[in-house]
C-alpha cells in the first residue's frame, strides 16, 4: 500500500533484501535513506533522480552519487554550481556542456584543485580560462595546449607562481630576448630550463648571476673558460674558482680576484700561484686559514713568513718544522700573538726568554710552556699579571704560593678556583678575590658576577667560602650580596645580615 511505501522501516528492510525495490518507495522514505547511504540514489525512481532535494541529500552524504542523478539535473548550471562550490569533485559527473563552462570549471577548481582533471579538454585551449586558472590557482602548464605553451603571457603567469613551470614552456620562447630577461631576472633557477644556446650566451648568464648568484651553477663548461665571465663570477664568490678552466686557475688576476673575495679560493689556484707570496698573503688577509694551502717552499721565504705570522700568529702551525724551530721567527710571532707559543717546537717552549715574551702578550700562553717554566716564579708572575686565570697552568707548588695567588685573584677574582685548597680558605685571598669581583661588578651585572663566582667555588664546599664569621663580616661589609654564599648559620647571624644590608639592602633576600 501507499502507506507501507512511505514507511521507512519497511523501505529499509525491502532495500536490504533487493535494492531495486527502492524505485517503488515514496519520496520521504527515499530521502531518509539517501541521507544515510548516498549511493542508494542509483535505485530510486527516475522521477526522484530528477528531484533536486533528493539528489542534494545524496551528494551531501556521498558526492559520487551525483553520477546516478538524471542527466537533466547534471546539466542544470545553477544546481551544479551549488554542488561544485561545496565539493569540486562534483564536476566529474556534470554534463560535458557544463564541464566546458568557464564559470563552473573555475568554481570547481577553486574548491578543489584536483578537479582540474575533470575540466573539458577544450577549455585548456581557451586562453582566458587558462590565464584565470593559472593566476588564481597555479594551474600547471602541462595541462594546457601546445599553442598556449608558446604564449609568453600565459607562460610568464605560470612561471611567476612556480619557476619549475618553465619545464613545459615551448623552446621557441627562449629565443625572445624579453622573455629571457624577464625569467632570469625573477628566478635564480630559470637558466636550468634554458636551451644550451641561452646558457652559452655570455650577456644572459652575467645578467642572471648579477641578480642571483646561484644561477652560476647552470653555466656551461664553455663559459667556465671565458675569462670575462669567470672574473665576474669569482668577484661574487671566490670559491667558484674551483669550476674555472685550468688555464684560468693559472691566471694571476683571476686568482687574486677570487682570493680577495674568499681566501679559501687559494685552494683551487694552480700550484705556481699558491707559491706566489702576494697571492697567498692576499688570501690570508681575507681568511688566515688560507695559509694552510701555502706550499712548504714558500714558508722558507723569511719575508713571507714575517708577513704571515704578523697577520695571523696561529698560522705558524701550518709552517714546516724548520720554520717553527727558527728562534727569530718564534720571537716575532709570540710578541704579537702569545698563544702561538703552542706551535713552536718543544725546544723553544723551554726557552725562558721566548716564553716570557709570550705570556706577557697573553697570559694563557703559559699553558704551552714547558713544565719547568710553569714552575718558574718570574714566568708565572708575568702570566698572571696579564691574565689571572693563567694560574690554572702554573705548577702545583705555585698555586699554593700565597703571594702568587693573591696577585692572580687581584687581577681576576675567578682565579680563586685554581688556587690550592688551603688558599681557597685563606681570609686574605678570599677578600682580594671578592674585592676584585666587586670592581668588576661595577662595570657589569653584579648579580651575574656573584653567581659565577659562587658556582666556581661550589667544588670547594661552603666551608671554603664564607664559613668564618670574622672573614664573612669583612666580606659583606665590602659587598653585601656576598651574604648569599655564607653558611646557613651565618645567614641567620643578626650582625652579619645587618652588616650586609647596610652595604646593599637587596642582600636581605639571602638572609635565612
Amino acid at each position: 500500500s501507499e502507506e507501507l511505501r512511505r514507511d521507512q522501516k519497511v523501505v529499509l528492510t525491502a532495500f536490504a533484501q533487493n535494492s531495486t525495490s527502492l524505485q517503488f518507495a515514496e519520496r520521504e522514505a527515499v530521502l531518509s535513506l539517501v541521507r544515510q547511504r548516498g549511493w542508494a540514489l542509483r535505485y530510486a525512481s527516475e522521477e526522484l533522480r530528477r528531484d533536486c532535494e533528493v539528489v542534494r541529500a545524496a551528494t551531501s552524504q556521498d558526492i559520487w552519487s551525483l553520477q546516478y542523478a538524471d542527466e537533466e539535473l547534471r546539466g542544470d548550471a545553477p544546481f551544479v554550481l551549488e554542488l561544485v562550490r561545496q565539493q569540486g569533485q562534483a564536476l566529474r559527473y556534470a554534463t560535458e556542456e557544463l564541464r566546458s563552462d568557464r564559470e563552473v570549471a573555475l568554481t570547481a577548481i577553486t574548491c578543489d584543485l584536483s578537479a582540474r582533471q575533470f575540466v573539458a579538454p577544450e577549455l585548456w585551449y581557451d586562453r582566458e580560462f587558462v590565464l584565470q586558472s593559472i593566476r588564481r590557482h597555479g594551474t600547471s602548464l602541462n595541462l594546457v595546449s601546445d599553442t598556449l605553451r608558446r604564449d609568453c603571457e600565459v607562460v610568464l603567469a605560470a612561471v611567476w607562481r612556480d619557476v619549475w613551470e618553465l619545464e613545459y614552456a615551448a623552446e621557441e620562447l627562449w629565443y625572445s630576448r624579453d622573455f629571457v630577461e624577464s625569467v632570469i631576472s625573477r628566478h635564480e633557477h630559470a637558466l636550468k630550463f634554458a636551451p644550451e644556446g641561452v646558457r652559452h650566451h655570455r650577456e644572459f648568464v652575467i645578467a642572471a648571476v648579477a641578480k642571483h648568484g646561484s644561477a652560476m651553477s647552470y653555466m656551461t663548461d664553455e663559459l667556465w673558460k671565458d675569462r670575462e665571465v669567470v672574473l665576474f663570477v669569482v668577484q661574487r664568490d671566490g670559491r667558484l674558482l674551483q669550476h674555472a678552466a685550468a688555464m684560468l686557475q693559472r691566471d694571476r688576476e683571476v686568482v687574486l680576484t677570487a682570493v680577495m673575495q674568499n681566501g679559501w679560493a687559494l685552494r683551487h689556484a694552480a700550484p705556481e700561484l699558491r707559491g706566489d707570496s702576494e697571492v697567498v698573503l692576499a688570501a690570508a688577509s681575507q681568511d688566515g686559514w688560507a695559509l694552510q694551502f701555502a706550499p712548504p717552499a714558500l714558508w722558507r721565504n723569511r719575508s713571507f713568513v714575517r708577513s704571515a705570522v704578523q697577520q695571523h700568529g696561529w698560522a705558524l702551525q701550518f709552517a714546516p718544522e724548520e720554520v717553527r724551530q727558527d728562534r727569530e721567527i718564534a720571537f716575532l710571532t709570540v710578541a704579537r700573538h702569545g698563544l702561538a707559543l703552542a706551535y713552536v717546537v718543544d725546544e723553544l717552549r723551554r726557552d725562558r726568554e721566548i716564553v716570557l715574551v709570550a705570556v706577557r702578550q697573553d697570559g694563557r700562553a703559559l699553558r704551552a710552556a714547558a713544565p719547568e717554566l710553569q714552575a718558574d716564579r718570574e714566568v708565572v708572575t708575568a702570566a698572571i699579571m696579564q691574565d689571572g686565570a693563567a694560574l690554572q697552568h702554573a705548577a702545583e707548588e705555585l698555586r699554593a704560593d700565597k703571594e702568587i695567588v693573591l696577585a692572580a685573584v687581584s687581577q681576576d677574582g675567578w682565579a680563586l678556583r685554581h688556587a690550592s685548597d688551603e688558599l681557597r680558605r685563606d681570609r686574605d685571598v678570599m677578600m682580594a678575590a671578592v674585592k676584585q669581583q666587586q670592581l668588576a661588578a661595577e662595570r657589569a651585572d653584579r648579580e651575574a658576577t656573584l653567581e659565577a663566582l659562587g658556582s666556581e667555588h661550589e667544588d670547594a664546599g661552603s666551608e671554603l667560602r664564607l664559613a668564618d664569621r670574622e672573614a664573612s663580616l669583612e666580606v659583606v661589609r665590602c659587598y653585601g650580596r656576598a651574604l648569599r654564599f655564607a653558611s646557613e648559620e651565618l645567614r641567620q647571624d643578626r650582625e652579619v645580615v645587618l652588616t650586609a644590608i647596610r652595604q646593599d639592602r637587596t642582600a636581605l633576600r639571602y638572609a635565612s
